[in-house]
């Protein structure tokens, strides 16, 4: 059993997630809720402070992504030797953190899906020219209360397509490397009633002169989340909803095969069993997070 003490602040969707593999891999009484929630939980608190006395070697930060700071900076002032896992985007914009006590990653949980690992594997030793990464969905589908009130539509929240799917940006970089941006289109085009911008066509090219097109949509009907990557000869997909990676040879497009890849929400598990276990090395850094937000911060 391991023996690991957790505190998660904020119980929101992301944060019930987590909690539900941490209370697979650990007792109730090695986890402590901070929320604003009234709960029936033996180690619950709305109070940020009683994280002292709890003294956790992990925190893991689930709140509104606009929240971040304030809780980084608390942790950074208060606790030392930490292991904190903070919920994607780490912040909203490039922000004045220094982070010397304690050591932060960004909860970027698509690093541990079984088909970016295979993909990964597959184009290691190719010389692929072409790649399109898409995330297209409807936000009123994926978010279960009111869109209109929720952090994606509020810029002061944090929302905008860019950062609420920036899991295809950090996937650009950890995948393919280094990113120069050469055209892109970022703003409001449907009419949900949100203040954010819900579109992002994003042109570039990596450090091996390979094209990059990275296409992230909320206001879509139809649902799309796959990565695409062309060699001369070879092209793979994968699938994030047929849980799919097809690998098809161009000169024969009938020599196709398929690996079933597993789901998304595996990643979840593997991710918090990965972090009780200290196996670090799939998780995005924060060197590596906050590269993420300063290519957000050119699109603006």
């Amino acid at each position: 059993m391991i023996k690991e003490k957790v505190s998660l602040i904020g119980l929101g969707s992301i944060g019930q997630k987590h909690l539900k593999y941490l209370k697979k891999y650990l007792p109730e009484k090695n986890v402590q809720i901070i929320s604003s929630k009234e709960l029936s939980y033996e180690n619950s608190s709305k109070n940020l402070e009683d994280i002292l006395n709890f003294d956790p070697g992990i925190i893991i930060v689930c709140t509104p992504t606009s929240n971040h700071l304030d809780i980084c900076n608390f942790i950074e002032k208060n606790l030392v030797q930490k292991i904190v896992l903070v919920e994607k985007p780490i912040f909203n914009k490039v922000e004045n953190f220094n982070a010397k006590k304690n050591t932060y990653f960004c909860a970027y949980n698509f690093r541990f899906h079984q088909g970016v690992a295979a993909l990964k594997k597959e184009i290691s030793n190719e010389k692929y020219r072409k790649v399109e990464i898409r995330c297209l969905s409807y936000l009123p589908n994926w978010r279960k209360s009111d869109y209109r009130r929720s952090y994606s539509a509020s810029v002061a929240g944090g929302g905008g397509v860019a950062l609420d799917l920036s899991h295809e940006i950090d996937l650009a970089l950890y995948l393919f490397g280094n990113f120069t941006k050469k055209f892109y289109e970022y703003s409001k085009k449907s009419n949900l009633e949100i203040e954010t911008k819900d579109y992002l066509l994003l042109n570039g090219v990596f450090d091996n002169d390979a094209k990059c097109v990275i296409e992230l949509n909320y206001a879509s009907k139809s649902e799309v989340r796959d990565i695409i990557v062309e060699s001369e000869d070879k092209k793979w997909k994968l699938d994030f909803l047929s849980h799919s990676l097809s690998i098809i040879e161009k000169k024969n497009e009938k020599n196709v095969k398929i690996v079933d890849i597993g789901s998304v929400e595996l990643t979840y598990d593997h991710q918090i069993k990965k972090l009780l276990n200290g196996d670090l090395k799939l998780f995005c850094t924060f060197e590596e997070a906050i590269e993420v937000v300063k290519l957000v911060d050119a699109l603006e």
